[in-house]
């Protein structure tokens, strides 16, 4: 979180001699969220399919709240 509000305050892009270059924030966040999202499946709590009980064909035809 504290990475993405330093994004937020200062940006995601830093120009530096005429060129640009991610913020070193920004540049750490994908290996953090990948340590973040290992940490959370060590925990079981990685994602998981939710079963419907229905084919893709049953749902697409299945009258929706709005229509009924």
């Amino acid at each position: 979180m504290l990475i993405l509000a330093e994004c937020a305050r200062s940006g995601f892009i830093v120009k530096e001699d005429g060129s640009w270059n991610l913020a070193p924030g920004a540049r750490e966040l994908g290996r953090f969220l990948a340590i973040e999202r290992q940490a959370l499946q060590t925990l079981g709590l990685d994602r998981r399919a939710k079963p419907t009980g229905r084919s893709l064909a049953e749902l697409l035809t299945a009258p929706t709240k709005e229509s009924a």
